[in-house]
């Protein structure tokens, strides 16, 4: 992200939390959030305004999305964002994998569709299309 989308980032924040723009401030967003996407730290934002989680050992019990992030805060976000996609892109792969091994060894063993649905319904109406089946339907 250039400079100039992240100086409007930043602004719109402290629009948003009713703050005044700090040159410090904006040279601390520029240096830990320039490297990442314009998206991620929009979106990243975005999850902050929306939080509604106590601050911790804040007496006015008001919510952290009430409060005007730091750089780290969003760092932090953006961080667990792709994480989070990268685990369930890991988690996706390995269920697909689960589902073509499942499905191998029931054809090699001739399972029938009532023995699948009673013992293994979490594979029902998984069952891989593949070049063989798709010639003989």
């Amino acid at each position: 992200m250039n400079e100039k989308q992240l100086l409007g980032i930043y602004k719109s924040a402290s629009a948003a939390a009713g703050r005044q723009m700090d040159p410090a401030a904006s040279a601390s967003w520029k240096a830990v959030l320039e490297r990442f996407p314009k998206d991620e730290v929009t979106a990243a934002l975005e999850a902050w305004w929306n939080d509604t989680e106590p601050i911790q050992g804040s007496l006015l019990a008001k919510p952290r999305g009430a409060t005007m992030p730091t750089p780290a805060d969003l760092k932090a976000r953006v961080l667990k964002a792709r994480d989070q996609a990268y685990q369930a892109s890991a988690a996706a792969q390995e269920r697909r994998r689960q589902i073509e091994e499942f499905w191998r060894i029931a054809d090699e063993r001739g399972f029938t569709e009532q023995e699948i649905r009673e013992k293994w319904p979490s594979y029902i109406d998984t069952r891989p299309a593949t070049a063989d089946r798709e010639k003989v339907a």
